[in-house]
């Protein structure tokens, strides 16, 4: 019983020290990169980030990118639908038009589901789905989520 209020009074009177030494030291100094404060990760959107006075970082991917790569990627052409929503890759779509597939006979009807679209690489504009048991390429704004 005494062995634990005299480790408990000596665990206070270190910590006591320990505030009021480092307090004194550190107190002048300012702290800028809170991670709280820095953008989440671009590559795995990791919250757990920090910036070293050049370079954002990582903890969790280790990927480091700058300011200007941020702005690139806000930038970068997002795929939307006729209506305005976000495209990913995978989602289901719903046809808004009877459209006429070029080279073929087939017409897509309005209201057929192309299921587990893939977002074109080179043109945001279109999408790679599969339709009545064929891929083809449509235009989003026939396209809605």
């Amino acid at each position: 019983m005494l062995n634990n209020a005299f480790a408990e009074r000596l665990k206070q009177s270190v910590q006591n020290f320990a505030h009021c030494h480092l307090s004194s030291i550190f107190g002048k100094i300012q702290f800028k990169n809170d991670m709280t404060q820095t953008p989440p990760c671009i590559k795995c959107q990791s919250a757990v980030t920090y910036f070293d006075g050049s370079l954002f970082h990582c903890t969790e991917c280790f990927h480091e990118w700058t300011q200007e790569d941020m702005d690139a990627a806000e930038n970068s052409a997002k795929v939307l639908d006729s209506n305005g929503n976000e495209l990913f890759d995978g989602d289901d779509v719903t046809v808004i038009k009877d459209l006429k597939v070029k080279g073929s006979s087939m017409v897509v009807k309005r209201g057929t589901r192309a299921r587990g679209i893939r977002l074109s690489a080179d043109d945001p504009t279109h999408v790679q789905a599969k339709v009545d048991g064929q891929t083809i390429f449509i235009l989003t704004e026939f396209l809605k989520k």
